[in-house]
């Protein structure tokens, strides 16, 4: 039995082991201001790129897809996703699939990715755990994550995470966004962010990862000044 399944908030871990692009091309391409498929998608990813927090965001569609294969612990899904990140391209969907003979899952992978325009399409086979018995199931488990381009000009162009507890304990300070991929000439980059950089502050607004999830630290403006926790030390990056 088929069955796809799309996020707006975070993608739990599904296979592999994300992503906010915010503010401020390779394939044959065509605009799409939202996938047709995949319109509610980390919706919150792309919360201030205007200063009315409109959600709309272009992604630049593929005509064809390449579909990777990967073996269970081939890779981790945040390496993925910041790889990916940094060649320009963002996760637009994610999809499931059960109990599937393996022979057609590639053709059902294509086939989506091509509805929604995306460029990559990862996907992995992994048994089902049974929760009670921690038993391998007879049946499969497909996870499939899809990947577009984006218009550039439409993001800041960092991939967020949360700083980890050796890096809070070493800046002695209990907040910050940690910069784990810059997209190539994007507004990110010509700022002069770097990845490992730790944003405290931005226009004065102090940040967390929470916080920066989920409104952008409730900037709504042109970033000015961002503060940053860099190799030690704390600095001012003026835009």
């Amino acid at each position: 039995m088929e069955k796809y399944t799309l996020h707006a908030n975070k993608l739990t871990n599904l296979f592999f082991c994300i992503l906010i692009s915010l503010f401020f091309a390779g394939c044959s391409t065509t605009e799409l201001k939202t996938p047709k498929t995949a319109s509610s998608i980390f919706e919150q990813s792309y919360k201030g790129i205007k200063p009315n927090n409109s959600t709309q965001r272009t992604i630049i569609a593929c005509d064809e897809s390449e579909i990777i294969k990967l073996e269970p612990n081939e890779f981790s899904y945040a390496e993925i996703v910041e790889e990916e990140y940094r060649q320009g391209n963002i996760e637009v969907g994610h999809s499931t699939l059960q109990n599937e003979p393996i022979s057609g899952v590639k053709n059902k992978i294509e086939n989506f990715a091509e509805d929604i325009g995306a460029c990559k399409a990862y996907w992995v086979v992994q048994d089902i755990i049974d929760p009670n018995t921690n038993a391998k199931s007879s049946k499969v488990y497909y996870g499939i994550s899809y990947f577009a381009k984006v218009d550039k000009n439409s993001i800041i162009g960092f991939y967020p995470g949360e700083p980890s507890n050796a890096k809070k304990q070493e800046m002695d300070r209990y907040y910050g966004v940690e910069v784990k991929a810059i997209m190539p000439e994007t507004a990110a980059e010509k700022i002069g962010l770097k990845e490992k950089d730790i944003i405290l502050f931005i226009n004065h607004q102090r940040c967390t990862y929470g916080e920066f999830v989920q409104n952008m630290c409730g900037v709504n403006s042109r970033w000015s000044i961002v503060r940053i926790y860099r190799d030690g030390e704390v600095m001012d990056i003026k835009n």
